[in-house]
């Protein structure tokens, strides 16, 4: 494997994410994961919105045009980098409602009660204290207000091979990045429950969304495996402190060779929860 991945944050990490799906049919999924936590979030002209790690700001762009030019939509993130494009972007399309706001989902720099509703996609799974970041968003949010949160289960992946394809040694890598990673990913249970504690009437719905690798050529697949996430979070980091590389690589272009073919696909757990606070 010759292709170098550089990751200096998530800011780059979703430049080349972005890149790597635009046109693609994960741009529809990712507009439907969106559309349907705005959509349970119950969005009204003139709202106060608040997007936890926003991003680039897909759902604070169309958190905007929901609440219209009366409304707020405050786009939090803790990498500036990822705001700096945001905030292009935002001024590109001559967007006034958004705030960027550079912040810690557990220690939320927003006044109290004040939000109408807290939206999140595929951020809580990489905080270190998920109570703590439920306690916050209940705290800003108004009597009331409605929370809606997307997060896919990656510690709940489902691999599946043809027959006579064997992934013994890619499960063992598999289950030392979800045994090492951190943080941890949540599992549905604890997401659930965490959000139980705080809000009364929380419901749920658990999707499943495929995965496939046909067509792509080995190379790739094999880097989009071990850089599935920037920094020290990249598979490659995690394996790197408790494999040696020459397992590593030889698990992953085994991997990646089937998959390339059709042989192996993914089924990915994802799960929507939303609530109202307590008047």
């Amino acid at each position: 494997m010759t292709r170098e991945y550089r990751h200096g944050g998530w800011d780059e990490w979703l430049q080349r994410l972005e890149g790597k799906v635009r046109g693609a049919p994960e741009v529809a999924w990712l507009d439907r994961i969106a559309d349907r936590v705005l959509d349970k979030a119950r969005l009204r002209r003139g709202d106060s919105v608040v997007d936890l790690g926003t991003g680039h700001g897909l759902l604070a762009m169309k958190a905007a045009r929901a609440v219209g030019p009366g409304g707020t939509v405050v786009a939090l993130d803790s990498d500036p980098g990822c705001l700096d494009e945001l905030r292009r972007r935002r001024d590109s399309m001559s967007i006034r409602s958004i705030l960027t706001v550079v912040g810690r989902m557990e220690d939320l720099p927003l006044e109290s009660e004040k939000y109408s509703a807290v939206v999140c996609r595929s951020a809580l799974t990489y905080s270190e204290n998920l109570g703590a970041v439920v306690s916050e968003i209940s705290r800003v949010m108004a009597p009331g207000g409605r929370f809606s949160v997307f997060e896919p289960l990656a510690g709940e992946m489902e691999w599946r091979a043809d027959e006579g394809v064997s992934l013994e040694g890619f499960l063992r890598l598999e289950r030392i990045v979800s045994e090492e990673r951190e943080p941890r990913p949540p599992d549905r249970e604890s997401l659930r429950r965490a959000f139980a504690d705080r809000f009364g009437g929380v419901e749920s719905l658990v999707v499943h969304h495929r995965v496939t690798f046909e067509g792509m050529c080995v190379e790739e697949i094999a880097g989009e495996y071990l850089h599935d996430l920037p920094g020290e979070m990249a598979a490659t980091q995690v394996l790197g402190r408790r494999v040696p590389g020459e397992d590593v690589m030889s698990a992953v272009s085994g991997f990646a060779r089937e998959a390339s073919s059709g042989k192996v696909k993914g089924r990915l757990p994802c799960i929507f929860l939303w609530g109202v606070k307590a008047v």
